[in-house]
């Protein structure tokens, strides 16, 4: 469905995903984790074309659209923008999740969706992206640091660690202490 494959890129002369591989099947939840700043927002945004990838290549159903802007992604079934700047942060992201299926995507792609979200919100979202995830197939990458919502949304992980994918672990690696300790430093 989406793989990337030795992807290399950054900020102005700033290294920051250094030969980053990842693949996410068809249907499959797959999340990324890390502690900050160790490139998880970057390696979306690169996915979304927002980031010019400077070596490697990104696949959307065997297509290569490593060098498509994100205009041209979206069309593809990727994400459209999102607006709705007057809600709080729990309806923007129902809102932004529910603009984005209007596109029929294929693969969505979030960015740490329960970041400064109450609790009984977040249980939300996590129910209503894995109901459209079982219902319509969709593809998802998270990038969470919430380790309780990882673990129910996952089928799979990556860890990642100064620009790169350091392991690739099934649902039970999330809760590996030592996983924990080193990825996200709790």
């Amino acid at each position: 469905m989406l793989e990337a494959d030795g992807i290399h890129a950054g900020y102005g002369s700033v290294p920051v995903l250094g030969g980053v591989s990842l693949r996410a099947g068809a249907g499959e939840r797959v999340v990324i984790i890390g502690r900050n700043g160790v490139g998880k927002t970057a390696l979306l945004r690169a996915l979304m074309g927002f980031l010019r990838c400077r070596r490697g290549q990104i696949r959307l159903l065997d297509r290569d659209i490593t060098r498509l802007p994100p205009h041209a992604r979206a069309r593809l079934g990727e994400r459209l923008d999102q607006r709705g700047g007057s809600l709080s942060g729990g309806e923007q992201q129902i809102l932004a999740i529910a603009r984005t299926l209007v596109g029929d995507p294929k693969v969505l792609l979030l960015d740490e969706p329960t970041e400064g979200i109450q609790p009984s919100i977040v249980d939300e979202i996590l129910s209503q992206l894995i109901g459209i995830n079982t219902r319509l197939g969709v593809t998802m990458i998270l990038v969470e640091q919430n380790l309780d919502f990882a673990r129910e949304f996952a089928h799979r992980a990556y860890t990642m660690l100064k620009g790169q994918i350091t392991e690739e672990l099934g649902p039970d690696g999330l809760s590996d202490p030592r996983v924990i300790a080193e990825y996200l430093g709790v």
